[in-house]
């Protein structure tokens, strides 16, 4: 039956590399306080915005490379990426780290126009200790000053966090662990009623906010019952995700990524994904993938429109050769990731539309999708061509991960 309902969608239906803008800019007046701007090609905008908080001891340069492919993700999907530096530690301490997020994100939204992104739509990715300042300012008081100057007055709350293996509650931390926020003491040598203030889970329910931001969540292999000696355990998610459940909105919005085993390898289209519908950006996922032909070019595919039912949507798709040029279109609900012709062959071959460009090799289609589909129906596309100078004689499009729903 869903064979047959994705052979109607594509049957009703019969573009993006990353730009380094600027690396090493100022946020504020400590030389530490730098950050690099990556944008998304195309132009437009201004676009939603991820800042990307490290963690340590680390640097802002581990963004583009951390995994390789969420930071692309991102940018292949219109969303511009900001990696910020902090004061390290153990030459700085708590706070410092944490007025140096604030400003950063404070820094952006008063230079929104400078920087063309929307200050409305901006969230924070934090890599552990980078995770546990985005935690704080998730959930942790506003940190605008109404009586400031014109930064000062931005709102520090993000739209939306990325949360990975941040230590969300140091209240469950064994006590001959590091302390983390202080270097050279134990999780025993601080006040509990203090460990309890800057754990961002306890935020969650003790902090007053207007907005309690969604989070996804992603940990490593480890799950113990508490006190903990990991501060990566699976534990520390599970505790933020409770104390969550108290905001029925929220959570739901949410959707927490539940997977506990590896984090790394195979969550970043869903985390990609949930950013988009956070942003209310029409959800038709880049996922990169293809394979390059003639000239190092590779087909390039887009969609674009209204993926609700009802909707009108188009997909246009330009060859690796700039001549009239057969081409596959693999469509599926499933994705396969398989290795085929010296690329990756991402959609199952479910089904399989033979297409020819125009003479000069590209294709466009479209058309309003049945009112009567169901949302939240996912179904992958690329295309595959013919190409003398594909690695085995073909090059491939990248994939798109298209999702209907309001």
């Amino acid at each position: 039956m869903r064979a047959i309902l994705l052979s109607l969608i594509v049957s009703a239906l019969l573009t993006a590399s990353v730009i380094a803008q600027g690396f090493n800019l100022p946020y504020g007046s400590d030389p530490h306080l730098l950050f690099d701007w990556y944008v998304p090609s195309g132009g437009g905008g201004p676009h939603p915005c991820v800042m990307y908080i490290h963690g340590g001891p680390g640097d802002k340069s581990d963004a583009p490379f951390f995994d390789g492919s969420l930071p692309d993700l991102f940018l292949k999907n219109g969303i511009t990426l900001l990696a910020i530096n902090y004061r390290p530690s153990p030459e700085f301490v708590y706070p410092a780290q944490l007025e140096d997020a604030a400003t950063a994100v404070q820094f952006f939204r008063e230079h929104a126009t400078t920087y063309n992104i929307d200050p409305d739509r901006l969230a924070i990715w934090g890599v552990s200790a980078g995770a546990v300042l985005g935690g704080w300012l998730a959930y942790g008081p506003d940190m605008a000053n109404p009586n400031g100057s014109p930064q000062e007055q931005q709102s520090t709350r993000p739209q939306a966090f990325i949360n990975i293996v941040g230590l969300a509650n140091f209240t469950l931390m064994a006590p001959t662990s590091p302390s983390y926020i202080f270097p050279g003491l134990t999780i025993g040598d601080l006040d509990p009623v203090f460990l309890k203030t800057v754990s961002f889970a306890e935020m969650v329910l003790d902090v007053p906010r207007a907005f309690t931001p969604p989070v996804v969540s992603l940990y490593g292999p480890n799950e113990n019952p508490p006190p903990l000696t990991d501060p990566h355990d699976v534990t520390l998610m599970k505790n933020l995700h409770q104390k969550l459940e108290a905001f029925p909105d929220v959570h739901a919005a949410s959707k927490a990524i539940q997977k506990f085993e590896g984090v790394f390898n195979n969550d970043n289209e869903d985390i990609t994904a949930w950013l988009l519908k956070r942003f209310a950006i029409p959800h038709q996922l880049n996922l990169g993938r293809s394979l390059a032909g003639t000239g190092g070019l590779a087909p390039d595919l887009e969609g674009t429109g209204n993926w609700t039912p009802g909707g009108t949507v188009s997909v246009t798709v330009q060859a690796s050769t700039a001549s009239a040029t057969t081409l596959w279109l693999m469509a599926s609900h499933n994705d396969i990731n398989a290795q085929f012709k010296g690329g990756v062959l991402v959609p199952e071959p479910t089904l399989m539309f033979t297409l020819v460009t125009a003479p000069n090799g590209t294709l466009t289609f479209g058309s309003s999708l049945p009112p009567w589909l169901g949302a939240a129906e996912e179904f992958y596309l690329q295309f595959w061509q013919l190409d003398p100078q594909g690695p085995k004689g073909f090059a491939a499009s990248n994939a798109v991960l298209a999702t209907l729903g309001p």
